[in-house]
């Protein structure tokens, strides 16, 4: 991988930074895009965290979030009463993209908690959401 950054519009290169990443500008028609776009990572826009799904869930749920931009992730879950009973990413440095994760239905001794209520928190620099999730057993 070349140390330089370079953006291609049209057939023209522009080097743009110094950094270790390689950028490419695709400009036309959605169809071109598409087809020049197919080997290369889209980085999301904004930050977001999705709702779980399926939702009641029994046991396994998938939770799916996006980072425009590299950050540190936590992501806790709690009982109806505040309690955290699992931490599923805990202050991981992340890169920007799309993620993916299941919980199990389980604490964080891995027993099986019970039906209820419970929530889903995730915590970067410059967000925080959480989401309400339903277990049913």
């Amino acid at each position: 991988v070349s140390p330089e950054t370079k953006i291609i519009y049209a057939d023209n290169l522009i080097k743009t930074s110094d950094r270790h990443t390689k950028y490419k500008l695709i400009v036309g028609t959605n169809e071109f895009i598409e087809e020049r776009s197919a080997d290369y990572a889209v980085v999301p826009m904004a930050f977001h965290l999705s709702q779980n799904y399926p939702n009641p869930f029994n046991p396994n749920t998938k939770i799916e979030y996006q980072l425009p931009q590299r950050s540190t992730v936590t992501i806790d879950i709690y009982n109806i009463l505040g309690q955290r009973i699992k931490t599923l990413v805990d202050n991981e440095p992340k890169d920007a993209g799309y993620y993916q994760l299941n919980w199990d239905g389980t604490n964080i001794n891995g027993a099986n908690v019970s039906t209820g209520i419970y929530f889903l928190f995730l915590r970067t620099e410059h967000f925080n959401h959480g989401i309400k999730m339903i277990l049913q057993r």
